[in-house]
């Protein structure tokens, strides 16, 4: 596992100064789906896909498609039910378990 310094949280292709609003959105968005997020702000995921070790990362290329143009993690989304991180990347969106999940990295403060 890395051990470079974490940033503070950040969304790309949203201006910093909104980034909090757009995050704020899409945990009310999740709420009202009842997957009851947990309000964390996931930087890193590292986890377990079909015997693969992968890594997601907000900024990084979509772990499934490294080499798709435009290929990127905008969010990862931490939720209580069911227990799950909903991964939002570009070209697609995907769900990690937590019984996949291998180690979470947070933003820094």
């Amino acid at each position: 596992m890395s051990t470079d310094s974490i940033p503070t949280f950040f969304i790309p292709g949203i201006a910093e100064d909104k980034a909090e609003g757009v995050f704020e959105q899409v945990i009310e968005q999740s709420q009202q789906l009842g997957t009851n997020p947990t309000g964390a702000k996931v930087f890193r995921l590292y986890f377990t896909h079909d015997g693969k070790d992968l890594v997601a990362e907000v900024g990084k290329p979509h772990p499934h498609y490294p080499n798709v143009p435009g290929s990127e993690v905008k969010l990862i989304v931490e939720q209580r039910s069911p227990r799950l991180y909903k991964v939002e990347a570009l070209p697609s969106p995907f769900l990690v378990g937590h019984t996949d999940t291998q180690h979470v990295v947070h933003f820094s403060e």
